[in-house]
């Protein structure tokens, strides 16, 4: 927490906090079903989850299985839907931003995209104690990662570029910007209207997902989106060259070389700040400055 660290030195800033040092801690880790069922118990790594919601005093909490005195992998239906599935990892989430309001503002948000061609992430609300004490509610959720596309899509990581854009920087969670780059250069440099050019743009990406990616943050209205928290991968085709970035003939259709869209952090839609009128197509269009919708409401 801010405050004297152990030697007196001033430690007030949230850069130097503990909470966002990305500590790691063994932990033991009991689940219970509502009808009092013990589900299951193991020993965990934990640390503390999110960025700015780190300094709230229900944080989230990523758990992973990692094998140390505890089970590798869990075998459970956690998210209570009967079905039994295997995972390394999972976050128990205290809905970031959305904390202290609804709690469950970005679980609903990716409820309504599940069957949808953009990766999101399935949710189960609980109960959290820590220590025997009452940590509140919180929502066991699925990191909306490349981990996650692993998963998902039988992905191999070691061959993803998995790309994050935030607040102007690009960064690669896993691989590379070295493709993006070039798409980037391409679309700056050709023009779109011509048939050919966007016929080449989509074999660089997935354009229904893009287009689905798009509606979807539109429709939640989605005020920590456009110029910040958004993340997307591909898979690198077996001949990943210079100038060859599809491959239509893949056996596995996610593994073709396109980039695709992960859906997450939507803490901040719904009409988490904003009126039912605000613009949402000129948000998305404008990378961040809403206005009021005067007569176009339909478009929301």
């Amino acid at each position: 927490m801010p405050g004297t660290d152990a030697e007196g030195n001033p430690n007030t800033t949230f850069e130097t906090a503990n909470f966002t040092q990305n500590w790691e801690r063994e932990a033991y880790l009991q689940f219970w079903e509502a009808d009092r069922i013990n589900g299951f118990e193991s020993r965990v790594i934990t640390q503390v989850h999110g960025f700015g919601s780190q300094s709230f005093n229900r944080k989230g909490l990523r758990m992973e299985f990692k094998g140390s005195e505890g089970i590798s992998n869990l075998n459970y239906p956690i998210f209570g839907d009967g079905i039994m599935e295997s995972f390394d990892r999972f976050v128990v989430r205290a809905s970031g931003q959305d904390a202290h309001r609804t709690s469950f503002r970005d679980a609903v948000a990716h409820s309504f995209f599940l069957d949808k061609d953009i990766l999101a992430s399935r949710s189960r609300p609980v109960v959290v104690f820590i220590n025997g004490e009452y940590w509140g509610i919180h929502n066991i959720r699925e990191r909306a990662d490349e981990r996650l596309a692993q998963r998902v899509y039988q992905t191999d990581i070691e061959q993803m570029d998995c790309l994050e854009f935030s607040q102007a920087v690009m960064s690669a969670r896993t691989g590379d910007t070295q493709r993006w780059n070039a798409i980037r250069d391409f679309v700056h440099q050709n023009d779109l209207d011509v048939p050919e050019n966007y016929a080449a743009i989509a074999e660089m990406i997935d354009l229904d997902n893009f287009i689905e990616y798009y509606i979807a943050q539109i429709f939640v209205a989605n005020v920590g989106w456009a110029n910040w928290n958004n993340r997307f991968w591909r898979h690198k085709p077996e001949q990943d060259l210079p100038g060859q970035y599809y491959d239509p003939d893949a056996m596995n259709p996610y593994r073709d070389g396109r980039f695709r869209w992960i859906f997450f952090d939507i803490d901040k839609g719904l009409g988490f700040q904003q009126s039912v009128t605000a613009n949402t197509l000129q948000y998305a269009g404008s990378v961040g400055t809403w206005t009021t919708a005067s007569s176009c409401s339909s478009a929301n």
